[in-house]
């Protein structure tokens, strides 16, 4: 399933496997009974009785994960094995989405929105990725699905912070200049492309300039955020699969719960966002779609 869910990614088409366990249906209880047990009440009961909620599947739940994994919701879903064990009571493999515990993460008291380098460097003709050959289009696109969001999250959310790049002489990585010098796109530095790309800080929101990939390098981001009590980073922007994955593993790293809205952010290809988002997803965060966070907060 795995080749051929990589070989039907580039066209769009998603690739996941449901495997039912025991699912109340009138041959599937006929069986248990006949086969296994001695009375029907204790064919019916002994199975569900080892799994932790005590109880057997649905069709109808097994019906609606089917039609979650056909949804636009579950677009980020690819080589998923769906199991729905009646003997363990768990889903293995892939973690289907508990809606529940991420509206506990994602409370807005004590969580974070964090906008990484929204830059007309990295969004513009003429910036750096641009210049390395990206495809620009889909960072401006971001900026307006951006927006769009932050006029919901806005309603409910007190800690948005806005994480800027930012080149200082005296900072300067002598591995980033061979870094640029090896690619070949060493430029003389225009302080007009660090400005922000159409998602502006409004008034309250916190810009915090960095000065390597991530955020939590000689910064005071993690002190601000202990002081906000944030224990949750809901992190957005640029790159997928370059300062974003950074934030997110350096934050992982410290205690932080990481959840990644997949529609939110953009890779420096549509390739290197898949694999960044399925590597973070493995291990240093959760996964969602933007509207699922709205959901939670009722918006």
């Amino acid at each position: 399933m795995q080749a051929a869910a990589i070989e039907c990614a580039p066209f769009g088409i998603r690739v996941n496997t449901v495997h039912p366990g025991l699912i109340t249906t009138r041959v599937a209880e006929g069986h248990v009974r006949v086969c296994y047990y001695d009375t029907p009440e204790e064919g019916k009961k002994a199975p569900a009785e080892s799994a932790p909620l005590k109880r057997y599947g649905s069709l109808e739940q097994e019906v609606a994960l089917m039609l979650y994994l056909v949804s636009d919701e579950s677009r980020y879903c690819t080589h998923g094995i769906i199991r729905l064990m009646v003997e363990k009571g768990l889903c293995n493999e892939e973690v289907i989405m508990d809606m529940s515990n991420l509206r506990s993460k994602v409370a807005p008291e004590r969580s974070a929105l964090i906008i990484i380098d929204m830059q007309k460097d990295y969004c513009s003709e003429g910036g750096i990725f641009h210049r390395m050959g990206y495809d620009i289009k889909s960072a401006k696109a971001l900026a307006a699905r951006l927006n769009d969001f932050l006029g919901h999250a806005r309603k409910v959310l007190k800690n948005i912070i806005h994480v800027k790049m930012t080149k200082i002489d005296s900072l300067s990585s002598s591995t980033a200049l061979e870094q640029y010098r090896r690619l070949g796109v060493n430029r003389q530095y225009d302080p007009a492309f660090s400005e922000f790309y159409e998602v502006l800080p409004q008034e309250g929101e916190v810009v915090i300039p960095k000065y390597r990939h991530s955020p939590f390098v000689s910064t005071y981001f993690d002190q601000l955020l202990r002081i906000r009590q944030i224990q949750t980073l809901i992190v957005t922007g640029l790159a997928t699969n370059v300062c974003v994955e950074s934030t997110a593993r350096d934050g992982f790293a410290r205690d932080y719960h990481v959840v990644i809205p997949e529609d939110l952010t953009e890779g420096t290809s549509l390739e290197a966002k898949k694999w960044s988002l399925s590597n973070i997803n493995l291990f240093f965060g959760e996964i969602v779609q933007s509207q699922d966070l709205l959901r939670c907060w009722d918006l």
